[in-house]
Parts: C-alpha cells; sequence; structure tokens
C-alpha cells in the first residue's frame, strides 16, 4: 500500500498542476483524480488478496 500512497500522491501533484492552470477543466480532472485513486488501490487490494505484492 505504501508504494500505491507514493504513485497517487505523485499524481494528484501533477494534476494539481493541471487543475491550477487550466480552470475550465477543474471538474474533470478532479473527476480523472477520483478514479485514478480508486483504481489504484483498488487494484492493490485485489493483488494484496490474490498472494502478490
Amino acid at each position: 500500500m505504501l508504494r500505491v500512497a507514493s504513485q497517487v500522491s505523485d499524481n494528484l501533484f501533477q494534476m494539481s498542476l493541471d487543475y491550477l492552470v487550466e480552470p475550465c477543466r477543474r471538474e474533470a480532472i478532479r473527476t480523472e483524480a477520483e478514479e485514478q485513486v480508486l483504481f489504484l488501490f483498488t487494484g492493490a487490494r485485489v493483488l494484496q488478496a490474490l498472494g502478490g505484492e
């Protein structure tokens, strides 16, 4: 989970720059960020349950 948290942090930092520079896309950027967080943590949890890392 620590690896996923690091990846999420990096992605959200990059997306925050887009959020600040592109105000007209803020809703889309926020939605994309939420989806990425859910996908990454869900995927990590599934892999963990299957005996992966």
